[in-house]
């Protein structure tokens, strides 16, 4: 009796473990990223030039702190970055959303991707290229 109620379900969880072996993790894109964006006019709602990704798996938080705070909830799905609008108490809040992916290079680390504005689809979308923060300078 005691191998039908321990055993077996030992065994089976190892298989489980196992088999979770094989799952690549989603690729990390947490951290502080500086974008160098294309040009967006003289908007007074342009994109930010700095923003923070906290991330838990496929789950991201997006941050932005300059001009005003604003944040965002996101989603790494098939390693696209996908955010929902920012949020906060700026003007600009539900304004833009954003759509990145990581370009790995030797020595390079980066994010390439656009900001999308919300609710305009006749509006342009400035592509940006970003750099990872290095931890010395925050």
């Amino acid at each position: 009796m005691y191998i039908v109620l321990v055993g077996i379900p030992v065994v089976l969880l190892i298989g489980v473990l196992r088999m979770g072996e094989r799952i690549p993790p989603p690729p990390y894109v947490g951290g502080i990223w500086r974008l160098e964006m294309d040009a967006v006019g003289e908007d007074s709602c342009a994109p930010p030039g700095v923003v923070e990704v906290i991330q838990s798996g496929t789950v991201l938080e997006l941050h932005v702190d300059e001009p005003i705070e604003m944040r965002a909830d996101a989603r790494l799905n098939k390693g696209i970055l996908h955010s929902l609008p920012f949020e906060g108490e700026s003007p600009c809040s539900g304004v833009w959303a954003l759509e990145a992916h990581r370009r790995l290079s030797p020595g390079s680390d980066r994010l390439v991707g656009r900001w999308i504005p919300a609710g305009c689809e006749s509006c342009p979308s400035p592509g940006f290229e970003a750099s990872r923060v290095p931890t010395e300078e925050m």
